[in-house]
């Protein structure tokens, strides 16, 4: 439900909530350093997120879309500095940033934090989850739909997410503009946070929910196959779940 029934606002922050779960991000989107009447918030609860964000998309007018996750917090700068780097330039479809860690977040968060922002950890999309260089020309590698604004220009030409996918319907869009010849960035100072995963069988579990959502897209673009790059961490975690067999055979 929007928000808003003024004059329309420069962003539509576009919210997916999981049936049941209370968002934790509503909290952070009010203390937002923007002024309220600049931006609001679409929520859709359903299970098909990528469906629930097209159903929000047809709601509203604003003429940027502002992407996260029920369960991220959005730092209060977020919206303002989206609004600089569009100002700055205009002529970008998309862009975003890292999504870091919560604070307070207990040592096993912290590690895996720092295993998904390493090379080794998640190869090329580690930029995804940490605070690097700004990169002009960024592509779906770098962003996630926890953090990412795209304009409806590119929506419209682009769009709209493909809900037989998620995890990865936005790498999907992100690919189609950049096979479009569209622009995509990554900003360092447009941040959110994210909880990690509390156990490994959860980190488990998402890791494979990424993999099965990348070769569905890969089915979907007819595309096959990993790079040498990408196929390091799952080669890793081949070796870690044989270890134990290993052993009772030596």
């Amino acid at each position: 439900m929007s928000d808003f029934g003024r004059a329309t606002p420069r962003f539509a922050v576009v919210v997916p909530v999981a049936p049941g779960r209370d968002p934790l991000v509503m909290r952070s989107l009010e203390q937002q350093d923007e002024p309220r009447s600049t931006y609001e918030v679409v929520v859709e609860r359903g299970l098909n997120v990528s469906r629930n964000r097209n159903n929000c998309i047809g709601r509203t007018r604003a003429p940027i879309f502002a992407f996260t996750d029920d369960d991220c917090v959005v730092e209060r700068q977020w919206l303002a500095s989206a609004r600089r780097f569009f100002e700055a330039h205009p002529e970008f479809d998309a862009v975003g940033g890292p999504q870091l860690n919560l604070e307070g977040e207990g040592a096993l968060g912290r590690a895996i934090g720092r295993a998904l922002a390493s090379r080794f950890g998640t190869a090329r999309t580690r930029h995804r989850f940490r605070r690097g260089p700004a990169r002009w020309n960024a592509t779906q590698c770098d962003l996630t739909s926890a953090n990412l604004f795209v304009t409806r220009a590119a929506f419209d030409r682009w769009g709209p997410f493909d809900d037989r996918l998620w995890p990865n319907e936005e790498t999907a869009l992100l690919r189609r503009i950049e096979l479009g010849g569209g622009r995509i960035a990554y900003d360092p100072s447009i941040v959110v946070r994210h909880r990690r995963r509390d156990s490994l069988r959860r980190l488990a579990g998402q890791c494979f929910g990424y993999g099965r959502g990348r070769a569905r897209q890969w089915n979907i673009e007819g595309r096959r196959g990993l790079s040498l790059e990408q196929s390091i961490p799952c080669a890793f975690l081949l070796y870690c779940a044989t270890l134990p067999l290993s052993a009772a055979m030596w």
